[in-house]
């Protein structure tokens, strides 16, 4: 048996598209600044919200459904852009992402039939519980009707394979 168990790494908060001040990579966008501590309920919530941050999640207009936070309007409005009249850094990774688990096991029965003959039987499960791990999601404020969304999921489904070797 093989478990695999990983927490959220910090994530960012993202307060624009890249161009504003002539970057040219993502890896140059600024994070956000976070103006609050308050509670972010961070995990796998259920959010059916219409207007403003996370409403594409929203099941009624197509979405999954699935949000990292429970409220993710009142997590995005801890947040606001850089201004460089007063902020020296971002402090970015003030949030984490979502933690993942995963559990793989393997059986094997070695069955003897004569003094030279044998025969093996072998199963292997992968993701044995069948868990969806989800990857993080975007988190802009440049565009907050997707902030915290759910979309992709991070691992495969539950896989079997069974093997049957005869040895002579």
């Amino acid at each position: 048996m093989h478990m695999d168990q990983y927490a959220g790494l910090p994530v960012r908060v993202l307060d624009g598209s890249g161009q504003e001040f002539g970057q040219t990579s993502l890896g140059e966008v600024s994070e956000a600044i976070r103006t609050s501590s308050g509670n972010t309920g961070a995990g796998r919530h259920n959010v059916t919200t219409t207007a403003g941050c996370g409403s594409s999640g929203n099941p009624a207009t197509g979405g999954t459904g699935l949000n990292i936070f429970a409220d993710p309007g009142a997590v995005c409005s801890l947040f606001r852009p850089i201004q460089l009249s007063t902020d020296a850094t971002s402090r970015g990774g003030t949030l984490r992402g979502l933690g993942s688990w995963n559990v793989d096991v393997s059986f094997v029965k070695k069955i003897k039939l004569t003094e030279k003959a044998r025969l093996t039987f072998s199963s292997e499960f992968f993701n044995l519980f069948n868990h969806v791990n989800f990857l993080d999601p975007a988190m802009s404020l440049q565009s907050p009707q997707t902030f915290g969304v759910l979309t992709t999921q991070a691992n495969d489904p539950r896989q079997v394979q069974l093997g049957l070797r005869f040895d002579f």
